[in-house]
């Protein structure tokens, strides 16, 4: 006798080839946990404290990346997946950023390599 089908709205019942849009959703969702404990192995708390305490006393994201062992696209990576993490980045950028350089500008990003929020926003602005 074949196992019964897992009910409509589950993940189980997407994987076993519902398409309809409350099992495709309840699949979302369960991707959506499964790439963030990933994430959160890969980057630990304990890690992205130490690269935001490393970027509030002056180092890019790049060294502060480098001095605490992973790759720079992990720190901004985390940004897509977790709004919080993209708050406490861009204070921590804040408060670290060079006095000597003109914030806002494309020429705080380009030439004095800024990644604060005001010098990406000068940076990405749309060409007109």
């Amino acid at each position: 006798m074949p196992r019964p089908l897992a009910p409509h709205g589950t993940a189980n019942r997407w994987r076993t080839g519902c398409g309809c849009d409350e099992c495709y959703g309840a699949h979302l969702d369960d991707l959506f946990l499964w790439r963030r404990k990933k994430a959160d192995l890969r980057f630990p708390a304990p890690i992205r404290n130490e690269v935001l305490r490393l970027i509030r006393q002056g180092y890019r994201p790049v060294e502060a990346a480098r001095r605490v062992g992973i790759h720079v696209q992990t720190v901004y990576a985390r940004s897509r997946i977790d709004p919080a993490w993209q708050g406490r980045l861009d204070g921590a950028l804040m408060a670290g950023r060079r006095p000597d350089v003109p914030h806002g500008t494309p020429t705080g990003y380009r030439h004095f390599w800024c990644v604060c929020p005001e010098c990406r926003a000068a940076h990405h602005k749309p060409k007109e």
